[in-house]
């Protein structure tokens, strides 16, 4: 049986893990969400690659085969030296700034990129953006307080996260250029709230979290599955609560529907 290991700095890359989940079924799935530490937008690249360290060694302790990086941020930051430092295979999540060539976009299309102020700094998403985007013809946006808006959405009651959302949404119509044809979802966050997203500003989003399955489906050396029987588990820890990891309900992936965040 194989077990992967899936880390964010919060709830952000469990879009990535219930895909993983459906689609690898006799997997067991382990996800760390760093929340003490969050959001990693805010952190320095010295203590983000600390937390990416600190949580590899604990996901290797758990016997995973495979290491999925959830956060643009940490990528950005940490996949080159975690690489060089441990011989597990690892898997990250950078904007899908090659969605337009892999389909053939009109080149008169107004594309946008959402991301963290950290990850638009580092020397990997800009190398990226040099080979994708010579020509500079995105619309990058650095978005400071997003990400810790998603995150909290999710801790409230029904009444409350209508409030919140009302606040995402304000802080698209905020910050976002306007009329834009593509938006790349450059936070694994965001794509929590893509359809959100897409709704609140008349957009169609561009989310990595497909590619990244198929990524880790690749390395694994499995093929995704419609049709199955259930038998890996799913096994979450937050540093926040200090706990182990907590053998989770299938119930806990109805939270991250994007139906439940439509106002």
């Amino acid at each position: 049986m194989k077990k992967i290991g899936v880390f964010d700095s919060g709830i952000g890359g469990m879009k990535i893990a219930s895909l993983l989940w459906e689609t690898i079924p006799e997997a067991d799935i382990y996800y760390y969400a760093d929340q003490a530490f969050a959001p990693y937008g805010n952190l320095t690249s010295e203590k983000i690659y600390q937390r990416c360290e600190v949580i590899v060694r604990q996901l290797i302790d758990q016997g995973v085969d495979l290491i999925v990086i959830a956060c643009n941020t940490a990528t950005s930051v940490a996949i080159k030296k975690l690489r060089e430092n441990f011989k597990i295979k690892f898997v990250g999540v950078e904007p899908d700034l090659n969605f337009f060539h892999r389909n053939n976009i009109p080149g008169e299309s107004k594309i946008g990129v959402l991301t963290t102020p950290v990850t638009i700094k580092m020397e990997k998403f800009n190398d990226l953006r040099l080979q994708k985007d010579p020509n500079n013809s995105f619309i990058y946006t650095p978005m400071p307080n997003l990400a810790s808006l998603v995150e909290g959405l999710f801790y409230l009651d029904k009444k409350e996260s209508q409030t919140q959302i009302q606040k995402i949404k304000n802080e698209l119509i905020k910050n976002v250029p306007k009329n834009l044809d593509y938006l790349i979802l450059g936070c694994t966050h965001y794509g929590l709230i893509d359809q959100l997203i897409s709704d609140t500003l008349n957009v169609q989003t561009v989310c990595p979290s497909s590619a990244i399955v198929k990524q880790s489906n690749r390395l694994l050396g499995e093929s995704p599955k419609d049709l199955f029987v259930r038998r890996g588990s799913f096994f979450y820890y937050s540093s926040k609560d200090q706990d182990r990891f907590k053998k989770m309900d299938l119930k806990w992936k109805d939270r991250f529907k994007n139906e439940k965040l439509m106002s």
